[in-house]
Formats: C-alpha cells, structure tokens, sequence
C-alpha cells in the first residue's frame, strides 16, 4: 500500500538546461522523489531522498516500469537525508555535461551495487518531463525558483 499524496510534473519537456531550487521539509518518515525522464505515471527515473532509516529504505536512484513498481538502480552515498529544512537544488545543462542532485550544497553521488558510480547526465534523456511527489507523508516544499 503506497500512498502518494501529490504528483507534480512540469508541462514542458526538458531538452537543455532546467534548474529548480527550493527548501524542503521531509518529517520524521517522509519520501520525496524528484522524477525525470517521465513518459508517464508508468515509466520514469527519480531521484529520492528517503528519511525513514530502515535496511531498504536509502536515499536512491530508482527507476520505474509500472505504476507503483520501481526498483533501486544505485544507492546515494549519504544514506538518510540531513535533518532539519534542507535546500535542494537541481540542475540539468546537457551542452556543459551537468547533472547534480544536491542537498544543503552538497552533491550527492550514486552507487550501483558492484560499487560503480552513476553518472546522472548519462541517464538523462532531452524531451522528457520533470517533476516530483511525495510519499509515506507530507512533505512541504518553500522558497521555490524554476528556471
């Protein structure tokens, strides 16, 4: 039983540079997933920041297939988000090679389970839509600037 409590994605396809930037408030076991490459609630990647500290619950690469289906593809290096109000930012440039996920300043890097890195902007598509949702519980994004 997954309970997504809001599903948000931008109208325009991302074929360039995107970059948004806000405060996020995730609670004591809140998900929040920024998605990309989305075809449709179906067939997408995200990004998540996970703060519920459990064996399986990393933040993580995830790719999904079908609808409330998604499977972990690399797991992030810090494995629980910082407490407290964080500031995300993301920023997607294809002509400079940039893909960074990054929290309080800190760009997070991902690991697939053979120990090798995930480079983001190879598992970025141009033309697809980005957006974000949360799950598990509230989450409360502020301070929100997309250019």
């Amino acid at each position: 039983n997954i309970k997504t409590n809001s599903f948000v994605v931008l109208k325009r396809k991302i074929d360039s540079e995107f970059n948004v930037k806000f405060d996020l408030e995730l609670g004591k076991s809140g998900i929040f997933n920024f998605v990309f490459n989305f075809v449709d609630d179906s067939n997408f990647n995200m990004l998540r920041l996970d703060s519920r500290d459990q064996e399986r619950t990393p933040n993580a690469l995830l790719f999904s297939r079908q609808r409330f289906h998604w499977y972990i593809v690399a797991e992030a290096e810090e494995r629980q988000p910082p407490p407290g109000v964080l500031r995300l930012e993301i920023e997607i440039k294809t002509g400079e090679n940039r893909f960074r996920f990054m929290v309080n300043g800190k760009q997070y890097t991902f690991f697939k389970e053979n120990g090798e890195k995930v480079d983001l902007t190879e598992e970025f598509r141009a033309g697809f839509k980005v957006g974000w949702f949360n799950e598990n519980a509230p989450v409360k994004l502020s301070n929100i600037e997309i250019n």
